[in-house]
């Protein structure tokens, strides 16, 4: 019998307190938050793990930079401080990088990236670790 039988098989015999359908990225984070509370978590797919929409992704835990742009300030820091509890939740999972923008002169749009990347990184946008 294959795994993904026996654990359907698991799931049909006995009780959780909670099922999770669907385990892309959003349902294996819960699931796994979850079962770290003591919490007994069903979680099930249609097909494989990640072999949807999460699989496409680029796997960024990002804070939304690019919702400075419209100056959605409120947005961009509710998105980073999400991104900062995921990253203390789970360190040995998830790093940072920081990338920088190299151009030959003076430009008005660098400018504005740079004080976006800037702000990004302070008050509530602080680097998480």
């Amino acid at each position: 019998m294959n795994l993904r039988r026996s654990n359907i098989d698991r799931l049909e015999s006995q009780a959780v307190d909670v099922l999770i359908i669907g385990a892309g990225i959003n349902g294996a984070v819960s699931a796994a938050v979850l079962a770290a509370k003591g919490v007994q978590v069903g979680l099930i797919d249609q097909g494989d793990f990640s072999g949807g929409t999460s699989q496409e992704s680029s796997n960024l835990a990002w804070g939304g930079i690019k919702y400075l742009e419209n100056f959605e300030f409120q947005l961009v820091r509710k998105l980073c401080r999400s991104r900062n509890r995921l990253m203390r939740a789970y360190p040995l999972s998830t790093f940072s990088f920081r990338w920088t923008r190299w151009v030959m002169g003076f430009c008005w749009s660098c400018l504005f990236s740079s004080i976006q990347r800037t702000s990004y990184w302070l008050g509530d946008f602080t680097f998480p670790i």
